[in-house]
């Protein structure tokens, strides 16, 4: 949401102009409106909305009412005129209605007076040359004047730059009404109504029923510096906006034989550095859908690809050798690969064997597949480069890390770390730039953490806190020796469930100590466990956001905070706080932000939380200096229904998201819908050195090492020829 914007307003025509331009931008750009009249006593003799002179009645009553003025008395009067006067104006521009308009008046100098109120705005609009009743406040002088002394971006509305009406009516019929703003050629309101964001800009004007040709020549260069004037604005008041497009309307991927909710993945070898096609993921039976499939009971992992424009479809089906129920999790890799890895659903006998999965996603059918044992669901996890990681708990009992290298083609062996006996009731990994991993899990009334380093250092195992069973856990550590780790406690006693959020900054070489407590609320609906509610994650500028779902005041509501920052400073709100919502998912992206989405649900007459009618919402942040979480306007990406399992993911191609979700209508369906990213977004191009899978073997590598030992036997070389010639 823009800052506000300040219109200087005479009451002349180009003031009218400048009013409903005014209107208009503030409307598109969800800004306040500022409405500025400075005049002096004498500028009462002139008649409201005309430049002629008044007769002589009304300009002694003009004069009386000046005085008071003078008085102080006729400020209220004054405000009054502009409201009225922007309310006619508003009329040529049926736009948005919910414009916050605000009258300013100034006593004295016009010129001195909007450059004083400019320090408290983001831009300001002024109509040029307007010789209006208030004594010609906005003349070419007094443009000239507060462009050179505005503390803020000017948009001036040029001189003649009418156009006629889209209608194709004649000038002669237009002039008919003289006075009347008419919309430009273009239809301004229109476009701004039906596509807000864009930074389009045209001029409202009275058409001039003789035109001088030299004047219209200038009219258009005048609106063309406009043009390019506002583009400069909008990039200066606003970070990057969401393409126009917004959020498109949901599809319908699959809808039959479903085993759980969607997953989204896209490969790259950065941020900003695609290196494939994406996907969205999910688990189904296809053989309660396709006569020729290989026999009931066999769940598989379908896989639809996106397009460049993220359009989902579907590619191809990996069949699995178990029969089991199945949930899955997906990251991208390097190389244009996806990485998934199945486990059994809840439904299914613990400690089915599931199995890890890795290819490109035109190719889903052919994946290789190796089989996996996990006595609680694996953890999967991707480093910034496409370097990826699978923890899973086995007997031991033991959690067993494999890793695999952005430059490698599998899994390396299986790295060991010991565990006390007890269930693992949840476990979640995540990588540093150099590719050590960070361990954490709850088990025995306590949270754990472990660091496996690729140096091959040992660290011990910590206990970071009490937790209750079955937490969310989160965690983020980064190659300069910190770490955090989030994690919710729902306590459910007989009366009433109660969940705390504990966060935990790790001192250098990542070891934990005491960790403080961030929200303790009444659960009744258990949402401390509920996959989603609570989510971390490292954005493309390294600043590390944290969102979390809390009761407040009878209500869940979803807020977000930088995450170093989240314990000492208010956190920002990003759902409605009137309306029931859960946090599902957040994605960081390309440009520095991070999609967050969450549903809301009304409450059903027993109390609890009505799914069947779950709203699905997104919305764009970003974390600004010095530490605040700003977000754009949230958007409803899914109407009322039986939505659940929603998960979201940034396309580092066009920045754009992709939310798929599981709707329980019958049939069930996967559905999804697209976001519209940056405007201007360029993807980095994947580097021509880095290496590709190709059988492990690292070929950069053993090139440089082979022109290392080349270049060192030439220095051998020439040092002993450098000394034969010296004995000589």
């Amino acid at each position: 949401m823009a800052g506000p914007i300040l219109v200087g307003y005479d009451g002349s025509e180009r003031g009218r102009d400048a009013l409903v331009l005014g209107r208009v931008l503030s409307s598109a750009l969800e800004a306040p409106l500022v409405v500025l009249i400075a005049y002096t006593p004498e500028q009462w003799l002139w008649a409201p909305g005309t430049a002629e002179p008044m007769d002589p009645e009304k300009r002694a009553r003009f004069v009386a009412d000046a005085e008071t003025a003078l008085a102080g008395q006729g400020e209220v009067e004054i405000r009054t005129l502009a409201s009225q006067s922007a309310a006619g104006a508003f009329q040529a521009a049926p736009i948005r209605d919910e414009v916050r308009l605000r009258t300013v008046i100034a006593h004295g100098a016009s010129g001195d007076a909007i450059v004083e109120q400019s320090e408290h705005v983001d831009l300001l609009v002024l109509g040029a040359r307007g010789c209006g009743p208030l004594k010609r406040v906005l003349l070419g002088s007094v443009s000239r004047h507060v462009v050179n002394g505005a503390r803020c971006p000017v948009l001036v509305v040029p001189l003649g730059a009418g156009a006629e009406e889209s209608s194709g009516a004649p000038a002669g019929a237009a002039a008919a009404q003289p006075g009347k703003p008419i919309r430009a050629r273009t239809r301004l309101s229109d476009t701004l109504t039906s596509q807000p964001e864009a930074l389009f800009v045209a001029t409202l004007s009275t058409i001039d029923p003789h035109p001088h040709p030299r004047r219209r020549r200038c009219a258009r260069r005048r609106l063309a510096a406009s043009t390019a004037l506002w583009a400069l604005c909008c990039l200066h008041l606003a970070s990057p906006s969401e393409g126009s497009a917004g959020w498109s309307a949901p599809a319908v991927l699959a809808q039959c034989g479903l085993a759980g909710g969607p997953q989204v993945a896209f490969p790259s070898e950065g941020p900003a550095t695609p290196s494939g096609v994406g996907a969205i993921l999910w688990a189904s039976d296809p053989a309660s859908c396709t006569p020729h499939s290989p026999g009931s009971g066999r769940w598989a992992v379908s896989v639809a690809a996106l397009s460049r424009a993220d359009c989902g479809r579907i590619v191809g089906t990996r069949w699995l050798a178990g029969r089991a129920r199945i949930a899955l999790t997906a990251v991208g890799a390097s190389s244009g690969r996806l990485t998934v890895a199945t486990t059994s659903a809840a439904s299914a006998p613990a400690g089915a064997e599931g199995a890890l999965l890795q290819g490109a996603a035109a190719a889903a059918s052919h994946w290789p597949s190796m089989p996996i044992r996990s006595e609680t669901a694996p953890a999967l996890a991707r480093a910034y480069l496409g370097d990826v990681a699978i923890a899973a708990v086995v007997p031991g009992p033991a959690i067993a890390v494999r890793l695999e290298r952005s430059f490698q083609s599998g899994f390396g062996p299986a790295q060991l770390v010991p565990i006390g006996a007890g269930p693992v009731t949840a476990l979640t990994a995540t990588m540093d730039y150099l590719s050590d991993v960070l361990l954490a899990w709850q088990q025995g009334g306590a949270v754990y953490a472990r660091m496996l380093r690729v140096s091959g250092r040992s660290d011990p195992t910590q206990r970071v806190g009490a937790s209750a069973p079955d937490p969310q856990i989160q965690a983020v550590v980064s190659d300069n020796g910190h770490g955090m780790i989030v994690w919710s406690s729902t306590v459910i006693p007989e009366r009433s469930a109660r969940t705390r959020i504990y966060l935990d900054l790790s001192a250098a070489g990542v070891r934990f100590g005491h960790p403080l407590q961030l929200a303790s609320f009444a659960d009744p609906q258990q949402v401390g466990r509920r996959p989603g509610s609570l989510k971390l994650e490292r954005l493309s500028t390294e600043n590390v956001m944290l969102a979390w779902t809390v009761a407040e005041d009878g209500h869940y509501a979803v807020h977000a905070a930088p995450a170093v920052f989240a314990a000492s400073r208010p956190a920002t709100l990003l759902s409605d706080p009137h309306s029931q919502a859960i946090l599902s998912d957040l994605a960081p992206g390309p440009t520095g932000e991070a999609i967050a989405l969450w549903s809301t649900m009304p409450r059903a007459a027993d109390g609890t939380l009505a799914s069947n009618r779950a709203q699905l919402w997104a919305v764009r942040t970003d974390i600004r200096p010095p530490a605040h979480v700003v977000l754009r306007r949230p958007k409803m990406i899914a109407a009322a229904g039986p939505n659940v399992a929603a998960t979201v993911a940034v396309d580092p191609a066009n920045d754009r998201a992709v939310a798929a979700w599981l709707a329980l209508a019958t049939p069930e369906r996967v559905e999804y819908a697209v976001g519209g990213g940056v405007a201007g977004y360029r993807p980095r191009p994947p580097s021509p050195a880095a290496a590709r899978p190709g059988g492990g073997v690292h070929w950069l590598r053993i090139t440089m090492a082979a022109a290392g030992v080349a270049c060192a036997m030439l220095l051998l070389a020439a040092t002993r020829r450098r000394r034969r010639a010296r004995a000589a």
